[in-house]
């Protein structure tokens, strides 16, 4: 084969990955934001950012509204300066230095990588290569549940947004959330795929029949919008970096596009 055509041969298929949802960990191109905004302009009562990082998730949401109510969850010690700075733009903001999953209680080895913060995970990354493993730091950091830290007595779980990114915990972070989920009247669940499923034993076949249980309907985010899943295919457990949608008590169907405006710009959702 001429090198040429395998070239192009290789880009046609990353743009096929990237157009359905697959390989692509920016927000800004992936769709992620995109959906953020959309469920932003829908009078949203509280914002959770669970593996918050640095706060890119969590700044968006404060420069769409300073006064959104929004809890961070990140147990990194590396990276807290940082997210305390982004948070510092709301009005009603507040920072948990600790790691979730499904039965939290007491202390947790957490596994923090000097240059990658983004793989930092509970799960000590043993599908990595053994240099990345070599530079990962081990710290011992508080765990909990997300129904022991969101207290609806305290905090209105009318509309609620969750990202979830934590590097493979996803499903433990949503059972551990329960209470939370099944008392939100609406409810958008954003959250990462990848081989760090693995790593921590879960499978999304697992997870969206938890979900499921609880009233989710179930969608794929793409660069242009979301993709409605009726039924789990194969092409779901390939464990390729992809991010889904699972949504109770808002109506997508029957819609085909939603145009949004609002302080972050103006932009397009498209339903299929």
């Amino acid at each position: 084969m001429e090198l040429s055509i395998f070239l192009v041969q290789r880009e046609q298929e990353r743009d096929w990955h990237f157009a359905n949802g697959f390989g692509n960990g920016d927000p800004t191109t992936n769709g992620e934001y995109l959906c953020v905004d959309y469920f932003l302009n829908s009078d949203l009562s509280l914002f959770l950012d669970v593996g918050a990082n640095r706060g890119m998730f969590s700044e968006r949401a404060l420069r769409f509204n300073p006064d959104l109510p929004l809890q961070a969850f990140e147990p990194n010690p590396q990276i807290i300066p940082e997210l305390q700075s982004c948070l510092s733009a709301g009005s009603n903001t507040c920072l948990h230095q600790l790691a979730l999953d499904e039965t939290g209680a007491g202390e947790v080895s957490f596994y923090v990588h000097p240059v990658h913060h983004e793989t930092s995970s509970l799960s000590p990354r043993r599908l990595m290569t053994s240099r990345f493993q070599a530079a990962m730091q081990e710290v011992t950091v508080p765990l909990r549940n997300l129904d022991a830290m969101v207290d609806p007595k305290t905090v209105t779980v009318r509309n609620v947004f969750l990202k979830i990114d934590t590097e493979g915990h996803e499903a433990g972070v949503m059972r551990g959330g329960r209470q939370l989920l099944h008392n939100s009247q609406q409810c958008a669940i954003l959250f990462e795929y990848s081989f760090a499923w693995i790593e921590s034993g879960e499978t999304i076949e697992d997870a969206f029949q938890f979900l499921d249980e609880l009233g989710f309907d179930f969608y794929r985010v793409l660069p242009v919008g979301l993709e409605h899943l009726r039924f789990i295919t194969r092409d779901m457990a390939n464990v390729q970096y992809c991010n889904y949608l699972a949504i109770k008590g808002h109506d997508l169907q029957g819609q085909k596009q939603v145009d949004l405006a609002s302080p972050l710009g103006s932009n397009r959702l498209i339903l299929l």
